[in-house]
């Protein structure tokens, strides 16, 4: 999609410290480095996917008028511009009807090719709760836009958590709200659930003087052409070597879907001796709940 031009992005003025505000119906938190807040950005996904939601129901037919309405999609003179954004209408309604076809029975997520962030995330956490890796209760920080983006499949939290044993017991706004606790059978330790982004994806203490610190991301489960599980693999890993308040006996973890090419890859950097002597390990994951590569005995 084109980039918007500069007259028609919204005019930011300072309000008082820390908050500012824009031509819309309520303003965005920034910093005093203009960037925002996770109390900003939370709002302003939030507005997102309110205007987005507002032509999610509309006819087909109005679908395309609704968007440029809307701003999603914006109107050139351009004809060759103007064909491109024929193509963006298209894929939105492409998108669109993912959303409405797809069912929210966790089965068929599970039959997808692809296993997402939030489902890798969560399989870990069940892993280290059922198998006494951990001292407390495991803290998941779950990508919220997987849970709550309207024009494109939700994943079915809710149920997919009911599937493996997990009951709600405690949640943040006292409703039916994802960001709770989750108790796993009769174990001691729980789920703790948020869409606040820390440093890492998953984080337990491991003993008192040690932590368990989980750096996740998703992908294929299936054989691809794609290398893009090269560069998974070195985010995350990247991101581990720059986190800045590790202890000595912290445990640092980086976790991918299990497939062919992530066990070859992961066999590899386990014997890659600066990854060694970092104290990283690599793990695979797969749909069993099996996680290979734990540092534990």
């Amino acid at each position: 999609m084109p980039r918007r031009k500069k007259a028609d992005l919204p005019i930011v003025t300072r309000v008082e410290r820390g908050t500012y505000r824009g031509q819309g119906p309520s303003a965005p938190y920034l910093d005093d480095d203009y960037t925002l807040t996770p109390e900003g950005q939370r709002q302003r996904e939030a507005e997102g996917d309110e205007r987005r939601a507002a032509v999610e129901d509309v006819e087909d037919e109005k679908f395309d008028l609704a968007l440029r309405e809307m701003g999603e999609i914006p109107v050139s003179d351009d004809p060759l511009q103007e064909r491109a954004l024929d193509r963006e209408v298209a894929w939105r309604h492409k998108i669109r009807e993912e959303a409405r076809t797809l069912s929210r029975d966790p089965r068929d997520w599970l039959r997808a090719p692809r296993m997402t962030q939030t489902e890798t995330s969560l399989r870990v956490a069940i892993h280290l709760v059922r198998n006494g890796h951990v001292s407390s209760d495991v803290t998941v920080s779950l990508t919220g836009r997987e849970l709550t983006r309207t024009l494109r499949p939700k994943f079915p939290l809710e149920e997919f958590l009911k599937q493996v044993g997990c009951k709600r017991r405690i949640s943040r706004s006292g409703g039916a709200d994802w960001r709770a606790r989750y108790t796993i059978d009769d174990k001691p330790f729980a789920l703790r659930l948020t869409d606040e982004r820390g440093a890492c994806d998953v984080m337990a203490m491991a003993s008192p003087d040690s932590r368990i610190l989980v750096y996740v991301n998703g992908g294929s489960v299936a054989p691809t052409r794609s290398s893009a599980e090269h560069g998974t693999l070195r985010f995350l890993i990247g991101q581990a070597l720059i986190r800045e308040d590790v202890q000595p006996l912290d445990f640092l973890v980086i976790a991918v879907p299990r497939s062919e090419r992530t066990r070859s890859l992961a066999k590899a950097m386990r014997e890659a001796p600066r990854l060694v002597r970092a104290g990283i390990s690599v793990c695979t994951v797969d749909r069993t709940g099996d996680v290979d590569g734990l540092p534990f005995f």
